[in-house]
């Protein structure tokens, strides 16, 4: 987050000064709020200035990305949100969010007020209050995957209701929306002065959660589907993340098609995939200059299940548009211990952990160091 502040202090000097030779007055006001519209918490991070207007390009620099897995605040967590505030959920790992240019998340609840089940085929429903919702704002999460296998459990109007509330939050989403152009629409950033692309898809049925041209819904994980946006959205000067909800619940292993299809984004010039769903890690397969993390598990899920297992954060550190390292954080998913608020991992906790990962990650020869409580990933075979 800090590193998009530094070169901010020269562009105000020279915006001042070319107001000062046309005589402006106001020079330093910020432009008035719309009326209702609500306060931006991340609005650093946000590219909605529509001015035509050519700015100095910044000369590109380091930044990193952090992502964690399944964010679902509704169930049994709602009322520890209630009952200790809206700072709780997020209190230990809101400085770590913080303190990386950019946060990612898969929400895997729907925000909305609304008591009326849409899916009733399932048999798990999930929501979380708007209320106790604001909790994200608190978080240091600036973007969140909507493309899962719950965003529809509250039908279209519960996922509208979620896009609305995060817009009102000015919290960044990919991979659901009113029509099919909207749930494949990329999220644009700017870290270190490299533009940063987020495209998000789901890899589950029935046919009535996808997106239609005419029908709001999810971003469906069909291959040629995500083939041709990759290779819209990618540049030789940017990053193209690619978060994908898929494989099998509560395994250790992606399946064969998974990795013949992470293959083909990566062919077609994603840099890194990001996944979720199984609700623990997987393996880390570093491939062609590319990363692909299976699982990255669940972060803070609303169930005291006793197959939860703990989980991992994925910090990826760029220099321009070229992926120079990437570290594994341990947290804590045992939500006996932690009541529904991560925290990093310590001692041999983190080991045990970190260990697994690695253990499992070798079937694709991917060599990893764990070091007090962390792991890195071994980059020397990338190009």
């Amino acid at each position: 987050m800090l590193a998009r502040m530094i070169a901010r202090p020269a562009i105000y000097r020279a915006a001042i000064l070319a107001l000062v030779l046309v005589g402006c007055e106001s020079g330093g006001e910020h432009p008035a709020r719309r009326p209702g519209q609500a306060s931006l918490p991340h609005d650093a991070h946000v590219l909605t200035d529509p001015s035509p207007a050519i700015e100095p390009r910044l000369p590109a620099g380091p930044f990193t990305v952090i992502a964690v897995g399944d964010v679902m605040m509704g169930k049994l967590a709602q009322p520890h949100i209630a009952e200790h505030g809206l700072d709780y959920p997020f209190a230990g790992v809101k400085e770590l969010f913080e303190s990386h240019d950019i946060a990612i998340a898969n929400l895997e609840a729907p925000i909305t007020d609304r008591q009326e089940e849409d899916q009733k085929w399932k048999r798990y429903h999930f929501k979380v209050d708007t209320a106790n919702a604001e909790a994200l704002t608190r978080s240091g999460i600036d973007v969140v995957s909507l493309a899962n296998n719950h965003a529809m459990d509250y039908g279209e109007k519960g996922l509208l209701d979620t896009v609305m509330a995060l817009d009102g939050w000015n919290i960044r989403h990919a991979g659901a929306g009113g029509d099919l152009d909207t749930a494949r629409a990329p999220v644009r950033m700017q870290a270190g002065g490299t533009e940063v692309v987020i495209l998000a898809y789901c890899d589950f049925e029935p046919s009535r959660m996808h997106a239609l041209d005419d029908r709001p819904g999810v971003a469906q994980l069909d291959p040629v589907m995500v083939v041709e946006d990759v290779k819209a959205a990618k540049t030789p000067d940017n990053v193209v993340l690619v978060l994908a909800h898929w494989g099998v619940q509560h395994t250790d292993r992606a399946t064969a098609g998974q990795v013949e299809v992470a293959h083909e984004i990566l062919d077609a010039g994603a840099d890194v995939i990001i996944g979720h769903h199984p609700h623990r890690p997987q393996e880390i397969e570093v491939r062609d200059g590319k990363l692909v993390a299976y699982s990255l598990g669940n972060f803070l899920f609303g169930y005291f299940n006793p197959k939860y297992r703990n989980n991992i954060a994925l910090v990826l550190e760029f220099r321009e548009a070229r992926l120079v390292g990437a570290r594994l954080l341990p947290i804590d998913g045992k939500n006996a211990r932690i009541h529904f608020s991560p925290r990093l991992l310590t001692g041999r906790w983190a080991t045990s952990t970190l260990g697994h990962v690695a253990r499992i990650s070798s079937r694709f020869g991917t060599s990893m160091r764990i070091h007090g409580d962390e792991a890195t990933i071994d980059l020397a075979g990338l190009k």
